[in-house]
Order: C-alpha cells, then sequence, then structure tokens
C-alpha cells in the first residue's frame, strides 16, 4: 500500500472501531490525548503498532465463550502527531482529532495559569461529550 492508502484506510479504522480522548493521567493533576484501537483481531492491532508506534495490550475475556480483545493506544504528542496525519481522511472522529490536537498544541511546560486550565476542562469536557454513547 502506499502512505496515503494507509493513512486513509487507517482513518477508516479509526472512525469505525477507534477513539479519540482527553484523559486524567493517574496523579489526576494532568492529563494526555489518547488515541486506542480496540478488536478482537490481534493482526489488526499489531499492524497498527508496526505502522504508527505505540502499544498493544491483551485484554482477557470476562466470560469463557468471548474472545480476548486488544487495544493498541498512542498517547501525548505521538497521538497528536498520528491524528494530523490521518486527520484530512477521519469523517466521524474529525472533530475529536481537531479538539485534541489544539489540546496538545496548548501544552507547554511549567506552571498552567488558571486560564489555560479552564480551556483544557472545557476541551476535556467537549471531547467526552462527542465520546458519550446514547441519546
Amino acid at each position: 500500500m502506499r502512505k496515503t492508502e494507509i493513512l486513509a484506510y487507517t482513518a477508516g479504522i479509526i472512525d469505525g472501531e477507534g477513539h479519540i480522548t482527553i484523559l486524567n493521567k493517574p496523579d489526576c493533576r494532568s492529563r494526555k490525548v489518547q488515541v486506542a484501537v480496540t478488536n478482537t483481531n490481534e493482526w489488526l492491532c499489531q499492524w497498527l503498532k508496526m505502522q504508527f508506534g505505540g502499544r498493544v495490550y491483551t485484554w482477557k475475556p470476562y466470560q469463557k465463550h468471548w474472545k480476548p480483545a486488544y487495544r493498541w493506544i498512542l498517547e501525548f504528542n505521538k497521538a497528536t502527531d498520528f491524528l494530523q496525519l490521518v486527520l484530512p481522511y477521519l469523517n466521524l472522529k474529525r472533530a475529536h482529532a481537531e479538539i485534541a490536537i489544539a489540546y496538545q498544541e496548548r501544552r507547554v511546560m511549567g506552571k498552567r495559569t488558571d486560564n489555560q486550565k479552564a480551556l483544557d476542562e472545557a476541551d476535556r469536557i467537549l471531547i467526552a461529550k462527542l465520546n458519550k454513547r446514547g441519546i
């Protein structure tokens, strides 16, 4: 596949199976951009890792008759670098990607002002609303 075909194919995977979010890090004082794809096809997640880096985790099934699931994850700058590559090809998750990219571009080392914290929280809430299931 050519690079443009890989990016278009990957954007389709993100639109259909992917998740773009801004998560609280475990210390709860900071946040991170995360892109993830969860699927029962291990090959798909390993292929994404080979193409774009990141990590693949295995989720053991809760029920005996369920298949194991695999999750490919990119975080922080790697996630937003990836999103900038696939952004021209995204449809359903385009707004998610744009918010995540804008959020990460504002990130700088050092103490955050109250205004910056408010913008970060607004982006986190907005992307959470976009990710909400149901009506």
